[in-house]
């Protein structure tokens, strides 16, 4: 999971968790746009509510849906 959030949110991963989400990894951004680490990951598809994030992830070769 990649979160333009800041810093370690245990309340997101408390969340992840409790769902059942197979989330290995949360990755933070800290409010950067999430396309370079997309990429360096190895992303292939990205969900996203923001426009800029999705046209970030576009930006850098990320199939991205906007949510």
């Amino acid at each position: 999971m990649v979160t333009s959030r800041k810093g370690i949110n245990r309340g997101l991963e408390a969340a992840l968790n409790d769902s059942g989400l197979p989330a290995q990894h949360i990755y933070y951004t800290n409010g950067a746009l999430k396309g370079p680490l997309l990429k360096e990951i190895d992303s292939i598809l990205h969900y996203d509510g923001d426009d800029k994030q999705v046209e970030s992830a576009r930006a850098h070769g990320i199939k991205a849906i906007k949510t």
